[in-house]
C-alpha cells in the first residue's frame, strides 16, 4: 500500500471505506486478539487551533486476508485506554 496523504480525518475514513476497510472493531468485551492484526498504515491529524480534535487513524488488516478495518484514536483525556492498549499490541509492517 503506497503512502497517502489527506487533509481531513473524514476524508481518509470515507476513502478507506471506499476501499472495503469496514470491519466493526467492538472493544466492549475484550475478545478482539492484537496478534492478529497488522498496521499498515497510519495518518495523523492535528487540529489547527484546538488541542482535543488531535487523532491518529490505524489502518489494519487481520491475518485470515478478509477482514480489514479502520480504528481512530485521539489524544489527551478523551482517549481510550481500552483502543490504547490493543493499537500498542499490534504488530507494523513499517517503522
Amino acid at each position: 500500500m503506497s503512502r497517502l496523504y489527506f487533509r481531513t480525518l473524514s476524508k481518509a475514513v470515507n476513502h478507506y471505506a471506499d476501499q472495503g476497510y469496514t470491519f466493526p472493531f467492538d472493544f466492549s468485551d475484550g475478545s478482539l486478539d492484537p496478534a492478529k492484526w497488522i498496521i499498515v498504515e497510519t495518518h495523523r491529524f492535528e487540529g489547527f487551533s484546538d488541542p482535543s480534535d488531535n487523532a491518529v487513524l490505524y489502518v489494519l488488516e487481520h491475518q485470515n486476508g478478509l477482514d480489514q478495518g479502520i480504528i481512530i484514536d485521539v489524544y489527551g483525556a478523551n482517549r481510550d485506554e481500552r483502543i490504547s492498549r490493543f493499537i500498542q499490541r499490534i504488530p507494523r509492517l513499517f517503522v
